[in-house]
């Protein structure tokens, strides 16, 4: 191979994966952008990661349901389901949970990872959602769990209408703190 055809290689592998990032960014920020915004009640924590970093670790209160806050379907079994959400003042909440997938309305999927039950009926479930990290610069991260100390942390999220959830910001008492689109 000539010097020059290595050259035309080279950048026609750098041109290649600089638009398959672009491209990965732009659907990204469209589906931010497409989808409905829900506001998620937090916890959050600061632990590390070895290779990625810092990172807060999101402990939405959704995550963990009794029968007495949320309808949950008798026959629900672990695996996929979906968390029927509703608009509350200001975060929305889970209505039912169930393992059926939906046509239309907005709701979150989510794995199901444990189920309590008194016999007949399920009493407390505990779900496990794809965005549990948002990851930050160290510094953020700590400031981040501090105002979840001092406030009510929400997840902003933009929720399409399979089920999926990007994440769109951070607020603290309804005041944006953080925020994901870049256009």
């Amino acid at each position: 191979m000539t010097r020059r055809g290595l050259g035309i290689g080279l950048i026609a592998a750098a041109v290649f994966q600089t638009a398959v990032l672009a491209f990965m960014l732009v659907n990204h920020q469209l589906d931010i952008k497409r989808g409905v915004e829900v506001v998620l009640e937090s916890n959050m924590r600061d632990p590390r990661d070895l290779f990625r970093g810092h990172y807060t670790r999101l402990q939405l209160a959704i995550s963990r349901l009794s029968h007495n806050e949320t309808a949950i379907d008798t026959a629900i079994k672990e695996g996929p389901v979906y968390a029927v959400l509703e608009q509350g003042s200001p975060f929305w909440r889970a209505s039912r949970i169930t393992n059926r997938r939906l046509e239309n309305g907005v709701f979150l999927e989510g794995r199901l990872t444990q189920v309590r039950s008194d016999g007949a009926k399920p009493t407390t479930v505990s779900i496990e959602f794809p965005f549990s990290r948002y990851y930050a610069q160290k510094r953020r991260a700590l400031e981040l769990e501090r105002l979840n100390r001092n406030g009510r942390l929400g997840i902003i999220l933009s929720v399409l209408p399979d089920g999926s959830a990007k994440i769109k910001g951070i607020s603290v008492d309804g005041t944006l703190i953080a925020d994901e689109s870049l256009f």
